[in-house]
């Protein structure tokens, strides 16, 4: 049988993971005042609410779970242990457990940077909050930003394709990591439910998650495997040197 690893391993530059963290970044400093951008976040949320009607409405509502984190991350586990199961190892399951190390990250984030949703302060009852009041650090205890769902899709998906990438073609393997994001996107932003900026932001630290976890999860797995290896050496060494003794003391017995 053999030996499982992650689907690809780990990343092999560093340029992508900077990039990413850079564009968080920019994203977040654009939202601390009431600029162009957060403006745009206003003006789509006015336009997603005036063009509400329910069977959208529900057809939406029903595609934001494929980016809600209690299937997904049900789906993903029992994926690793299946894969656990074949391989006959819990490194499967260990990288499954590490992303909810990222995930934490995130949940605090989302605590910090206090934005409110797009539906503020009634989502039943317009007028809702302007562009003055979209930004971050607004003092209500908003959790907006970033987007949960959206780091979710990263998450998982970019996990189960980590698990198994080997069984699914590079088109499924490209439809799992751009089709449930822009998806969940789309219906968020509909039905108002989260600022159209913040799910890039909850994308670009789920993509972070994962490729983190690649990366230190490959890391320890060749260490791992050094050991392995160093071990098997020095035992066939010392077997070899034992049967050579072995040998001589033989030969000078013989000998005598």
């Amino acid at each position: 049988m053999s030996e499982w690893r992650v689907y690809g391993g780990a990343p092999r530059r560093w340029w992508p993971d900077l990039a990413l963290l850079l564009g968080f970044v920019g994203l977040t400093a654009l939202l601390l005042w009431p600029s162009p951008l957060v403006s745009l976040d206003v003006a789509v949320r006015d336009a997603g609410q005036a063009a509400l009607s329910p069977v959208p409405y529900w057809i939406a509502r029903g595609l934001t779970y494929l980016g809600q984190g209690l299937p997904l991350s049900i789906g993903c586990g029992i994926i690793a242990v299946l894969v656990a199961r074949r391989h006959r190892s819990w490194r499967p399951v260990l990288l499954f457990a590490s992303v909810y190390v990222g995930l934490a990250v995130v949940l605090g984030l989302k605590q910090w940077f206090d934005r409110i949703p797009p539906r503020w302060p009634d989502p039943g009852n317009p007028p809702y909050v302007d562009a003055v009041g979209a930004v971050l650090f607004g003092g209500d205890g908003g959790v907006s930003y970033p987007s949960g769902h959206l780091a979710n899709t990263a998450v998982w998906y970019g996990l189960a394709i980590a698990l198994v990438g080997e069984r699914l073609s590079r088109r499924n393997r490209l439809l799992l990591l751009t089709a449930p994001p822009l998806i969940v996107l789309v219906a968020q932003t509909y039905l108002g439910f989260h600022w159209l900026s913040d799910q890039p932001a909850g994308y670009v630290l789920g993509l972070l998650i994962v490729r983190g976890a690649r990366r230190v999860f490959t890391y320890v797995e060749v260490r791992r495997r050094r050991r392995v290896s160093r071990a098997r050496r020095n035992r066939l060494t010392n077997a070899g040197s034992a049967a050579s003794a072995a040998g001589l003391s033989s030969s000078s017995d013989n000998s005598s």
